[in-house]
């Protein structure tokens, strides 16, 4: 992806000094005001034109980190879910009816799973 970003870098160099060459030889053709009118629109345009292109690299930098996250939180769901499953005899949550905490609903989902999955409904204090 970086090496693309700088061939794409090298060949907007090129472009760019290609065209300051072929203004310099129109030039001869145009006023003084002309001169400086298509000066200034270049320029403004070649300025445009870097905005946008570090704005889609800023972009594509924060799109890397938030894939990141996303992928860390994924692996943190996976995790939560491995140790919260289904026992294979009945119908309770392992990881919950390991400890047997007294007042502890262990059924099956347990309110883990429920909460991962959405339908656990909390009660406003």
């Amino acid at each position: 992806m970086i090496e693309h970003a700088t061939d794409e870098d090298a060949a907007r160099s090129a472009r760019r000094a290609s065209l300051r060459v072929l203004i310099d030889r129109a030039q001869d053709g145009l006023n003084a005001a002309e001169q400086t009118a298509l000066r200034r629109h270049v320029h403004d345009e070649q300025h445009d034109a870097d905005m946008q292109s570090a704005v889609a690299s800023d972009c594509r930098v924060e799109s890397q980190a938030l894939r990141q996250r996303l992928e860390q939180a994924e692996s943190a769901t996976e995790r939560v879910r491995a140790l919260h499953r289904k026992a294979s005899h009945g119908d309770t949550c392992v990881y919950c009816a390991h400890d047997q905490r007294l007042g502890y609903d262990t059924t099956w989902p347990c309110d883990t799973i429920r909460a991962l999955d959405g339908t656990l409904l909390i009660a406003d204090d």
